[in-house]
């Protein structure tokens, strides 16, 4: 799944309310596509609004949150993603190409 808020909402800040509205949103996006508790979602963002979406996103649906770094080679993001068998991986807009091809 693709995340871009920080972009789109042009704010350095941002409300307890609003994180959990968007949160459970993400929760419930999450789950829709399958997620289960227990689940594992791997997690590619930089810091921002988006990645803490990401993951009360994810510890609302129930499942485990895996943070990937950015910085990290694309390969070992690549392994660690398919040696935790990730059900999902949420990317943020600046981090999509950053995506490792066994994710997509």
């Amino acid at each position: 799944m693709l995340c871009d808020h920080d972009s789109a909402w042009g704010t350095a800040t941002f409300t307890y309310e609003r994180l959990n509205e968007m949160a459970n949103q993400l929760a419930h996006r999450l789950r829709d596509d399958g997620v289960r508790p227990g689940d594992i979602v791997a997690v590619l963002a930089e810091r921002s609004f988006a990645m803490l979406i990401g993951i009360y996103g994810v510890l609302k649906a129930g499942g485990a949150y895996l943070p990937l770094s950015p910085e990290d080679p694309i390969e070992r993001r690549a392994y660690i993603v398919a040696d935790a068998r990730a059900h999902v991986v949420l990317v943020h807009g600046a981090t999509a190409p950053k995506l490792p091809a066994v994710c997509e």
